[in-house]
């Protein structure tokens, strides 16, 4: 067998073994929670570790709420990012600097930027959702006391996060649409945003949607900078400005108090939670930039 065959076939191994291993001992470890709770854990909004009652419910919808605003937030902006570098309306030199600061971003430890959020980013958001509540507090996503250590809070770092994972990925889905379809559309009479816009993104659509995908698994697992600005509450996020906490928040901040065997399980089964969600997003992410290959 070609040694580069060998090396690869060895590393897909080492790789499948290592999630069957990880799968099944946080699977094993949280088999007390699973079987006092069963699937009341997901439902369940109450966690207590003095009566031992435990459930996923706050987590989980802390979760899926800044990943949600996160990916948004950072979908706007990185695919805009994206079609201005490589869909032919920036000049040369902008592409050389924006490039590497997109790199650069995408290098900069999540605690750095935990810590600017914490101590430069919360205090600030704090008056303008102080104003947006006083506005629109009758909606109540945007009511109650506003404070800088929130959910919103934690998914405008996270949109920060991810943006480099979408922006880079689109740019390079944009840059891979032949050159052909595009002058082709050209000719016919097609101005740049028409051509963009019937041409260019719907060609790369489904490697942008992967990149997208890929963001969410990003933003689901980003543990340190959400736990140091999320305000860590297990209360039902009731609005955006509001503490709230995540999978990993939870995680995080919990696991070395967790004195009991049914409190250190049913951190097990959140994490067993998380990882079954984050393969499944990258399993589809995955299929579908097959698709965009398979095309291209």
């Amino acid at each position: 067998m070609d040694p580069m065959k060998l090396i690869s076939l060895l590393s897909s191994i080492f790789i499948l073994l290592f999630i069957f291993i990880a799968f099944f001992s946080l699977l094993f470890s949280s088999g007390e929670s699973i079987s006092k709770f069963g699937l009341r854990f997901l439902t369940s909004a109450e966690w207590d570790p003095n009566t031992g009652r435990f459930g996923a419910l706050p987590a989980i919808a802390g979760t899926a709420i800044t990943t949600a605003i996160s990916v948004l937030i950072a979908s706007i902006i990185g695919i805009g990012t994206a079609v201005y570098i490589s869909g032919g309306y920036s000049p040369y030199w902008v592409r050389r600097v924006v490039n590497p600061l997109i790199d650069s971003l995408a290098a900069v430890p999540s605690v750095v930027i935990g810590l600017w959020g914490l101590l430069f980013l919360s205090p600030l958001l704090e008056s303008a959702y102080s104003l947006i509540s006083s506005s629109l507090g009758f909606i109540p996503i945007f009511g109650g006391p506003a404070r800088g250590v929130s959910l919103m809070t934690a998914s405008i770092i996270l949109s920060i996060m991810i943006i480099p994972t979408i922006a880079s990925l689109s740019s390079s889905a944009i840059e891979m649409v032949p050159i052909e379809l595009k002058e082709g559309a050209r000719a016919l009479g097609a101005t740049r945003w028409e051509t963009l816009r019937i041409v260019t993104l719907p060609y790369a659509s489904s490697y942008i949607a992967s990149s997208i995908l890929l963001a969410i698994a990003r933003a689901m697992g980003e543990t340190m900078a959400v736990t140091m600005v999320i305000g860590n509450s297990h209360d039902i996020p009731r609005s955006l400005f509001q503490p709230g906490c995540t999978i990993t928040s939870v995680i995080a901040s919990e696991f070395l108090e967790a004195t009991s065997s049914l409190y250190l399980s049913s951190l097990m089964e959140l994490g067993l939670i998380l990882l079954a969600i984050s393969l499944l997003v990258n399993i589809v992410a995955v299929l579908i930039r097959r698709g965009f290959y398979a095309r291209a």
